[in-house]
């Protein structure tokens, strides 16, 4: 699903205004580039705890946007993140943030 048709759907369920989606998705961007920073640094600390909080949360605000398959990637690394080794941890969180960017940059173009 693409940028357009989540604002669509977005518009279509919660009934909201165009004008509030795209505040809604604008702020979305904006944190979810500082929690990525953040889940990033966290996990470099060893600091699993923080790590999943910020994972939930996002988890929460990706599903609560209908940005389903970003939910869906946060919730698996959220669930599985004690039990990964380092790398898998990296390459499950590499994925998250190509996925969040390809959305938006589409958005851009």
């Amino acid at each position: 699903m693409d940028l357009k048709e989540i604002k669509a759907k977005l518009e279509k369920e919660l009934k909201l205004k165009k004008e509030i989606i795209e505040d809604l998705l604008e702020k979305y961007k904006e944190n979810t580039e500082k929690e990525l920073k953040e889940i990033k640094q966290k996990i470099k600390e060893a600091d699993l705890s923080q790590a999943k909080k910020l994972l939930h949360k996002l988890k929460g605000t990706s599903f609560n946007l209908r940005l389903n398959d970003l939910g869906e990637m946060a919730a698996n690394l959220y669930k599985k993140i004690e039990s990964l080794d380092p790398e898998e941890i990296d390459k499950k969180l590499l994925e998250l943030e190509e996925k969040f960017k390809k959305l938006f940059q589409k958005a851009k173009d």
